[in-house]
């Protein structure tokens, strides 16, 4: 009982402090990353709301590590694309969709939805290890292999050249 006070007092405080400057923000990194084909509709939507979880759940640094990952990823991707383009291997001009976005953002999300609830600082961690994980993976490090086949039968880290 008292624990389940507890929990509805931080929830309260976090939602009173953090909903609305989060939710004007995180829509509009949402319509932003849709209008610089970053995203698709879908991914949009879900990026969004993984976004608004991060901001709301985790806090305002965490999205804006998450600014940092989806800026990493969009200048990188405009980077290589030509290289992938050659390959075959580059993804649709219309951004990734919500099954990506959520393969990339959505452990750091329900971490820091989960810290948010419980509280917890291993789940924050949790979340930042994530956010730093969907920052590795960025397309500027996958553009050093000639095809995603010679990403699965490499080692990490050695290049075709």
């Amino acid at each position: 009982m008292l624990l389940g006070l507890l929990l509805e007092s931080h929830m309260s405080e976090l939602l009173a402090n953090r909903w609305l400057p989060g939710l004007a923000l995180t829509a509009a990194f949402a319509i932003a990353a849709r209008l610089l084909r970053g995203v698709s509709t879908s991914g949009a939507l879900v990026g969004g709301f993984a976004a608004l979880v991060l901001y709301i759940g985790g806090s305002p640094g965490a999205f804006v590590v998450l600014l940092v990952v989806f800026s990493l990823t969009w200048v990188s991707t405009r980077i290589g694309y030509a290289h992938k383009r050659r390959l075959g291997t580059a993804e649709r001009r219309e951004g990734r969709n919500a099954g990506q976005v959520l393969a990339n953002i959505g452990v750091a999300a329900a971490c820091a939805g989960l810290s948010g609830m419980r509280g917890g600082e291993m789940l924050l961690l949790g979340c930042a290890a994530a956010l730093a994980e969907a920052a590795a993976a960025s397309p500027l490090n996958v553009r050093r292999y000639t095809s995603s086949r010679d990403i699965k039968s490499r080692p990490l880290g050695v290049p075709t050249n």
